[in-house]
C-alpha cells in the first residue's frame, strides 16, 4: 500500500468511527406462506446476483443502498475500488430478472469520480426517473458530503450542481449516509459532521432541485444536531413523512455509551418539539446500541433497526417519539440468529404492516446475509423462512453482508450488500419470495 493510500485509510478510519462495514407489499393472493422467505428462482442464478467492477480484489465493491424504480428495475449504489486503491461512486442497474440493464451506463454499470477517494452510501429515485446518489469525497484527506445525479440512462445530469456533481463542506470531516427526495423535488442528505464545538453531530443538508443549497433550511441549507456535550452522533438513515417532516435515525455516544438516536425536523430544518424531548429520542437496549436504518409506517409510527450487543435490534416509536408499547417488549425487539456480531443494517415496512430487517450473521464461521420478518406486534413471523428468519450465502463466497432492503410492488424483498467471490468483493443482491 503506497503512502497516499495509507494516509487515506488512516484519515477515513478516524472519521468514520461508527460505520459498520464488512471489516412485501405481499398478501396471500400472491403466494402461500410455505414459500415466503425462499430465494426467488426467477432472479439471477437461484435468486442471487453478484456484480464486479473489475477493481482491487478484496478491497473491491460494496453495495450499500438499493431502490426499485417504477418500471421494476433495481438501482444499487455503493463504493468501487480501483486497481490503484482509489475509490469511486459505483452505481448498477438491473432488469427485473437480475440481468444487468445494458441501457444504463456501460453494460449496466456507472463509476463516478470526484477525487481520489469517493464513496456512495445512499440512493433515491426522483419522480422523473432521475437517480440521486449521496456519499462522500475526500478533500485534503477530510471527507465532505458528495452528491451526484444521473439521468435515466446513467449519464451525469448536467442540470445538477457542476456537471452533475455537488460537494458540500461542513468545516470539518463530514459524510452523507442517507438521502431522500421531497415531493417538491428538493433533496435532503443526512450523515455526520465534525463541527466547530469539537463533537460529531447529526448533519443534514437540503438542496434545491438544481443542486444549490436551500437557504430556507437551517442556516444556509445545513443543520447540525448534537445529543450532548461532549458527544458523538451519527445519522445513518432518513425518511420524509407525508407531512414534510424529516425523520432521521442513527446513534449517539455519550460517556462511552452508545444508544439509538432519532431526531425529527420541521420542513425549515428546526427540530420538531412535538417529537421526543425537544425533537430528539434516545433509546437504550442495555448494550452497545446503534440504529442504522429507519422506516415509516402508514399509521405514522416509526421503525428503527440496528444492533444491540451482538444481535439484531428493532425499536418502534409512536408519532410523538415515545416507544410504542404494543411492539415487542416496551417498544423494543432483540433477535438472535445464533452467531456472533450480528447487525441489522436495513429495515422496511410492508403494506400489511409486517417488518423486514436485513443485515449479517455468521453461518459455518463466515458472514452471511441475515433476513428476519416480524408481525406488526414485533413477534417473528413464523410463515417466513424458518421461524421468521432466513440466511443466505452466495455460491463460492468467503463472506456476505446485507446493507439494505427494498420491497417490490409484487411483494418480493430485494436485499443488497456485498459478497467475496473469487477473492473479489462484489455488489451482491438476493431476492426473496
Amino acid at each position: 500500500m503506497n503512502q497516499k493510500t495509507a494516509s487515506y485509510h488512516s484519515s477515513l478510519a478516524k472519521y468514520t468511527f461508527a460505520l459498520m462495514t464488512l471489516g412485501l407489499i405481499l398478501t396471500p393472493k400472491f403466494m402461500s406462506a410455505q414459500t415466503a422467505g425462499t430465494l426467488d428462482p426467477t432472479f439471477g442464478t437461484g435468486g442471487r446476483v453478484t456484480t464486479f467492477f473489475g477493481g482491487d480484489g478484496l478491497n473491491g465493491d460494496d453495495g450499500y443502498s438499493v431502490k426499485v424504480q417504477t418500471d421494476g428495475k433495481l438501482v444499487l449504489a455503493g463504493i468501487t475500488t480501483n486497481l490503484d486503491d482509489t475509490t469511486d461512486f459505483g452505481v448498477v442497474r438491473y432488469n427485473n430478472n437480475g440481468t444487468l440493464d445494458s441501457t444504463f451506463g456501460t453494460g449496466g454499470k456507472v463509476k463516478t469520480n470526484f477525487g481520489d477517494f469517493d464513496g456512495a452510501r445512499a440512493v433515491a429515485i426522483q419522480s422523473d426517473g432521475k437517480i440521486v446518489v449521496a456519499g462522500y469525497t475526500l478533500v485534503n484527506f477530510s471527507p465532505d458530503f458528495a452528491l451526484a445525479r444521473y439521468n435515466s440512462n446513467g449519464t451525469l445530469d448536467a442540470t445538477f450542481g457542476v456537471g452533475g456533481k455537488v460537494i458540500t463542506p461542513f468545516g470539518g470531516p463530514a459524510q452523507a449516509l442517507g438521502v431522500a427526495v421531497q415531493s417538491d423535488g428538493k433533496i435532503v442528505a443526512a450523515g455526520f459532521a465534525h463541527v466547530v464545538n469539537g463533537d460529531f453531530d447529526f448533519a443534514l443538508v437540503r438542496y434545491n432541485s438544481n443542486g444549490t443549497l436551500d437557504t430556507s433550511f437551517g442556516p444556509g441549507g445545513k443543520k447540525a444536531t448534537a445529543f450532548g456535550v461532549p458527544s458523538v452522533a451519527q445519522a445513518n438513515s432518513l425518511r420524509i413523512q407525508p407531512d414534510g417532516k424529516i425523520v432521521v435515525a442513527g446513534l449517539t455516544i455519550v460517556n462511552n455509551i452508545a444508544n439509538f438516536a432519532l431526531a425529527r425536523y420541521n420542513s425549515n430544518g428546526t427540530l420538531d418539539t412535538t417529537f421526543g424531548t425537544g425533537g430528539k429520542a434516545v433509546t437504550d437496549f442495555g448494550a452497545d446500541d446503534r440504529a442504522f436504518s429507519v422506516a415509516s409506517q402508514a399509521d405514522g409510527k416509526i421503525v428503527a433497526g440496528g444492533m444491540t450487543g451482538a444481535n439484531f435490534a428493532l425499536a418502534r416509536y409512536n408519532a410523538n417519539g415515545t416507544l410504542d408499547g404494543t411492539f415487542g417488549t416496551g417498544g423494543k425487539v432483540i433477535t438472535d440468529f445464533g452467531g456472533p456480531n450480528e447487525i441489522a443494517l436495513g429495515v422496511a415496512v410492508r403494506s400489511d404492516g409486517k417488518i423486514i430487517a436485513v443485515g449479517r450473521t455468521f453461518v459455518s464461521a463466515r458472514t452471511a446475509f441475515a433476513v428476519a420478518r416480524y408481525n406488526s406486534n414485533g413477534t417473528l413471523d413464523t410463515g417466513f423462512g424458518s421461524g421468521g428468519k432466513t440466511t443466505t450465502s452466495f455460491v463460492g463466497s468467503l463472506g456476505d453482508q446485507a446493507f439494505a432492503v427494498a420491497i417490490q410492488p409484487d411483494g418480493k424483498a430485494v436485499v443488497a450488500g456485498s459478497a467475496i467471490v473469487n477473492l473479489n468483493t462484489q455488489f451482491a443482491v438476493a431476492r426473496y419470495q
